[in-house]
């Protein structure tokens, strides 16, 4: 069955696709390379510079879009906590994702110093990978399936507007 997706949920989607292609170019290199070289350094820090902005951006869009306006419909409780909201369970995700971006600049920057990949930076990368796919995975299936039936057209429409409009400026 063909399920009819809003704009507004296709932008989303769109960008899960976007950001699961760029995690899995960064994968297929930084995690494979064996030895501390300008190559890999390079590719770590293009993975860093990715989880910084392209990653953080689409957070912050959910989190100041979509999620306020979910939370509303849901009529979400000041009390709601991540074991009793799909809403904070994903906030705080986010917040997970953001400590393993912070621990992985922080490693590379050690790595940096010492010239040397450590096992600490592959296995903070393999985990941060990990914990983003299964975000997406959830956010996906769960989230906003749920947002297209919690949101008006209208609301959608005027969300994706918004969003349209602050990629014009961040571009």
């Amino acid at each position: 069955m063909v399920r009819k997706t809003s704009a507004l949920l296709s932008y989303y989607y769109a960008e899960h696709d976007e950001l699961e292609s760029c995690l899995d170019q960064f994968n297929a290199s930084v995690l494979m390379e064996r030895q501390w070289n300008a190559e890999t350094e390079d590719l770590i820090a293009e993975f860093i510079h990715f989880v910084q902005h392209q990653l953080e951006e689409h957070m912050q869009h959910e989190e100041q879009v979509l999620f306020p306006a979910m939370a509303k419909a849901l009529g979400q409780k000041e009390d709601a906590t991540p074991d009793n909201d799909p809403i904070s369970l994903m906030i705080d995700e986010h917040e997970t994702l953001r400590r393993f971006g912070q621990m992985i600049q922080e490693e590379f920057t050690r790595c940096q110093s010492t010239q040397v990949k450590s096992r600490e930076l592959v296995h903070l990368v393999y985990d941060f990978n990990r914990l983003l796919n299964e975000h997406i995975f959830k956010e996906a299936s769960i989230v906003y399936p749920m947002s297209e039936q919690l949101l008006s057209a209208q609301q959608k429409e005027s969300m994706l507007q918004q969003l349209t409009d602050d990629d014009k400026i961040v571009t």
